[in-house]
């Protein structure tokens, strides 16, 4: 699995993210053991990495962001 991850190019297009140190997956299942996976035709590998920002929170700010201000009454 690690040698697929390798030969896609993709360890040289993102190099701020160590991908042979990040969990991997095919369809959904975590693999324990990615180095020692053997890949058969049609795998789709996965590569588990953390997020930067947290979905709810972005949420919270872009509602807040266009949300209208409520008039006062006096």
């Amino acid at each position: 699995m690690h040698q697929a991850v390798m030969l896609s190019g993709m360890a040289e297009q993102f190099t701020s993210v160590a991908l042979l140190e990040c969990p991997m997956g095919i369809f959904g299942r975590r693999i324990d053991k990615p180095a020692e996976h053997v890949l058969e035709d049609g795998d789709r590998i996965e590569i588990y990495r953390p997020l930067i920002a947290d979905p709810m929170e972005v949420r919270r700010l872009r509602a807040a962001k266009t949300a209208k201000p409520s008039k006062k009454r006096g």
